[in-house]
């Protein structure tokens, strides 16, 4: 668009619980447990959090940058959690380390 050579394309994912359902979640997993006496259980997450972000170069006509973040049981609205998903996908790619 607009004769720019690059393009950013950012796509954030995540899911969290509402209140209560994460202890319905354990006691599902535990019963589960019970019933197939440990042959099958869950471990419930509280929260996950995922970024996927791609620099499209339409001059070359490729992918230019493609790097994901992901945290386990980080709620994915709160604002640190994606400050630091950010810069660990763009640590290297616009600043150089000290």
């Amino acid at each position: 668009a607009n004769d720019s050579r690059f393009g950013l394309i950012v796509v954030c994912t995540g899911f969290t619980r509402a209140h209560g359902n994460y202890g319905k979640e354990v006691a599902k997993g535990a019963a589960m447990g019970i019933l197939t006496l440990g042959m099958y259980y869950q471990t419930p997450i509280k929260a996950y959090s995922t970024i996927y972000a791609m620099i499209v170069d339409s001059q070359e006509d490729n992918i230019a940058f493609f790097r994901k973040s992901f945290q386990q049981n980080k709620e994915p609205l709160d604002q640190t959690v994606l400050t630091s998903q950010y810069n660990k996908i763009f640590d290297d790619y616009f600043r150089t380390k000290k």
